[in-house]
């Protein structure tokens, strides 16, 4: 159970009532103060007036559906977001992703397993809070990427590069083993936790994303460099 005086704030995006229900029910009963929309522009509404510690989101939603309610949230907020679907083809995964989710939950599914994943991102976001920070910016790709690891930005040839949580999560942990190969297993235990440990699968959709946001030629990348069959490795290139 959450404690009283820690209560998290969760915003869950439904239109179905009987997955709303189930939602308010099982995330109140673990102590989460839970706010309901049913509609993307109503969770968009919300989200302009406060700020929620974590959004779960449904995709198949008239109106607005969930990429674009999820792609929306990224222009303003680093909240994590978990995704809700009766998707289950891996593309439609990737896109999710790709607009900006943290964790992607599929239909039918279990309260337990979905209050567990909440549970994790709230903890790795209050572990990075709690961590004091040394003042550190990198600079790599003779000057052209800047990642400032304390202030959560990265920008190529001076344009900001907009990264999800889950996504700068992964940059980090690549950045402070740099010049070292990561095993995959390591990489995923540290990042989303022991949980997900042989998704490795979800892992190589994390790094394909991210090589298209902070790599030149993310075909060719020199940054993130794959050890096949091993893990990855973050280069000064």
């Amino acid at each position: 159970m959450v404690a009283a005086n820690v209560r998290k704030k969760i915003l869950v995006v439904d239109d179905e009532p009987g997955v709303m229900r189930v939602l308010e029910a099982g995330l109140r009963q673990e102590g989460y103060d839970v706010v309901a929309a049913s509609s993307g522009p109503d969770a968009l509404a919300y989200l302009h007036v406060n700020e929620p510690d974590l959004v779960v989101l449904d995709i198949l939603m008239p109106e607005m559906d969930g990429f674009e309610v999820c792609q929306r949230i990224r222009h303003v907020s680093s909240v994590p977001i978990i995704m809700l679907t009766a998707l289950r083809r891996e593309d439609d995964i990737v896109r999710g992703l790709d607009a900006g989710a943290d964790e992607y939950v599929t239909k039918p599914f279990g309260i337990a397993e979905l209050v567990a994943r909440v549970r994790a991102a709230l903890r790795r976001v209050e572990l990075e809070r709690l961590a004091v920070p040394a003042e550190r910016i990198l600079t790599v790709d003779d000057g052209r990427l800047i990642i400032d690891l304390d202030r959560r930005l990265a920008t190529r040839d001076g344009e900001h590069i907009p990264l999800s949580d889950t996504e700068f999560r992964l940059l980090a942990f690549l950045i402070a083993n740099v010049g070292r190969v990561v095993p995959h297993e390591k990489i995923l235990e540290n990042v989303w936790g022991r949980d997900h440990t042989l998704q490795t699968a979800y892992l190589r959709t994390y790094i394909g994303l991210l090589r298209r946001k902070i790599e030149a030629d993310p075909q060719s990348p020199r940054l993130i460099i794959s050890s096949h069959g091993v893990g990855y490795r973050f280069q000064e290139a």
